[in-house]
């Protein structure tokens, strides 16, 4: 049979599909039955020969009865009739989304059934048409053969970290089959190899990502690509305007089959994929709003809270990508610079430099040399944690929480190896569109690779210690969720290349991971596994101290006088 493009016609057909979405069951009708109320006889019709009539039919019985004439009679009844809903025969079948491609080459969301369970995947599939008063292609799919995987092959382990190792292979992976060429952002692609390792193996479903920063930084491009490599047809990329609160956590949703409406209860996103992508997540607030209720849960409703309905098991990490609110960087750097001209305190009779408006504002307070811009940013930060906004770009204090692998990705420096390797990207035309990227990216061999690991007997209490005095020679402060998922990275990091206790490597990793993410990073920066190592904190306290004792000495002298109200 020829593979085409689906046609309205009462034959089998052939093509291939894309199932993008987990099996829900419904009742398929088989055979409908009839109680008539004025004959009381009971009549059995196939499903199919009642689809013109919307399922009713007409009783066909004879009945006696006596007319006027004191007479006995036989008619027919002629009754018209709707099934009964209780009975009947029913065959179980599975309801599915599908993909793909019409005859102009664009592609195409269908509803389609089976008699059979398939798993989200491609297909060559045997199917007919089924017609639906709504003019929405539905298909019954008769028959399926899977299409064959892209061979991926694992890379040997060496010295370094394997995140590292399989990172590489995986950029030379989606070179091969694509032909787009990935120039760095390294830290984004460890951190999606992370987050998949710990999906895979059932892991606490807390490390999704957010990327933030300037366009043609590659922010939807990374989650896009590795998205598909890393979970095939468990991947999900939207963009905030395409996906809605109620397409996220499940909607009611039907079907018609031989002119019946069957209601069920979609699974959601949320409960359906392993990793979703939304893109310009910005443009949907109330979307973004409502993560703050998903991603501390490992169950979801479709209900609204406090009713009593049925649950979903999230399944899923969820990942963002959007470009930055100009307008809060521009009010964030206003107040500094308000603020450190305006501040008068010193240190000792060290000078002051005079503001320089192309002083970067978002690098990680120990990287600051001038003490005074130092302690402005930090208080102006901290200003804006109180009232719960992030400095970066406002968003709500919970919802960053949310997003433990943060990236600020700029496109400031020049770098002639990222414009030679976009400049050969435009020339190859890799493809974008998700159909094509999963023919061409799916693997197996990834979802199996991370599937195969089991949990260590790795002991970390030593590791946390360890953790505390690595955040402790950053400066940074942490809550107890927060050095739990510090200590998770060691852990995944032990487990991935075979070690049952933390090496130097392993938490190399986390400083690496730890320098890279809630600052600026550009992205000229983002080729390499370097780390510049802890500051000095120890001389940045005394310089802070010093600052602190100069304002609390000019309190002294224009304050209240002491007893004035005595």
């Amino acid at each position: 049979m020829e593979s085409t493009h689906p046609k309205n016609i009462n034959t089998l057909q052939r093509m291939n599909i894309q199932v993008i979405t987990s099996l829900i069951t419904i009742q398929y009708p088989v055979e409908y039955v009839y109680s008539c109320q004025v004959c009381n006889n009971v009549t059995r019709m196939k499903a199919y020969d009642t689809v013109s009539s919307n399922g009713r039919a007409k009783c066909m019985h004879y009945y006696n009865y006596i007319n006027a004439q004191g007479e006995s009679k036989t008619r027919q009844c002629g009754q018209m009739l709707n099934p009964d809903i209780e009975t009947g025969i029913t065959l179980q079948a599975y309801y599915y989304n599908i993909l793909y491609y019409d005859e102009n080459n664009n592609t195409k969301i269908a509803q389609a059934i089976s008699f059979k369970e398939i798993k989200p995947g491609g297909y060559d599939s045997v199917y007919f048409l089924i017609p639906n008063p709504k003019k929405e292609n539905v298909f019954q799919i008769m028959g399926v053969k899977p299409t064959a995987p892209v061979e991926f092959e694992l890379p040997p382990k060496t010295e370094e970290n394997y995140f590292f190792t399989l990172q590489r292979a995986i950029d030379d992976f989606i070179f091969k089959q694509t032909g787009l060429q990935i120039y760095g952002l390294y830290t984004i692609k460890v951190a999606l190899l992370l987050q998949t390792l710990i999906q895979k193996t059932e892991g606490e479903l807390a490390y999704n990502i957010q990327l933030i920063g300037d366009s043609s930084t590659g922010k939807s491009m990374i989650l896009k690509y590795y998205g598909i490599t890393l979970n095939s047809y468990q991947h999900l990329s939207t963009n905030g305007a395409s996906v809605s609160v109620p397409g996220m956590r499940g909607t009611p949703n039907s079907i018609t089959l031989l002119g019946r409406e069957y209601k069920f209860m979609s699974l959601g996103h949320l409960g359906t994929y392993s990793s979703i992508h939304i893109d310009e997540a910005g443009e949907n607030k109330e979307l973004v709003k409502q993560l703050k209720n998903w991603l501390y849960e490992a169950n979801y409703s479709y209900d609204k809270a406090g009713s009593l309905g049925n649950t979903q098991q999230r399944r899923c990490h969820v990942n963002l990508s959007e470009n930055l609110d100009h307008k809060h960087l521009g009010q964030y750097r206003g107040s500094i610079r308000k603020a450190y001209k305006d501040d008068g305190r010193k240190i000792g009779d060290e000078p002051k430099e005079e503001w320089d408006e192309n002083w970067d504002l978002h690098m990680p307070l120990y990287k600051y040399d001038n003490p005074y811009l130092r302690i402005i940013v930090k208080e102006k930060r901290n200003e804006l944690f109180n009232s719960r906004q992030f400095w970066i770009d406002g968003y709500d204090i919970a919802l960053h929480e949310r997003f433990p692998f943060y990236f600020y990705l700029v496109n400031e420096k020049p770098n002639d190896d990222l414009i030679d390797i976009a400049t050969q990207n435009v020339g190859r035309k890799p493809p974008t569109e998700i159909m094509a990227l999963m023919k061409l990216l799916r693997n197996d061999t990834l979802t199996e690779f991370f599937k195969s690991f089991k949990e260590k007997d790795i002991s970390t209490i030593l590791i946390g210690i360890e953790v505390k005095k690595i955040l402790a020679s950053y400066g940074l402060s942490y809550n107890t969720r927060e050095i739990n998922r510090y200590v998770d990275i060691v852990k995944y990091s032990c487990i991935v290349n075979g070690r049952s206790a933390a090496n130097e490597q392993d938490y190399h990793l986390l400083k690496w991971l730890l320098e890279n993410t809630n600052c600026k990073i550009d992205v000229a920066d983002t080729a390499t596994y370097d780390i510049q190592g802890a500051p000095n904190i120890e001389e940045m306290r005394k310089e802070d101290e010093q600052i602190e004792d100069a304002t609390k000495q000019t309190d002294d002298i224009f304050g209240i006088p002491e007893n004035d109200f005595e």
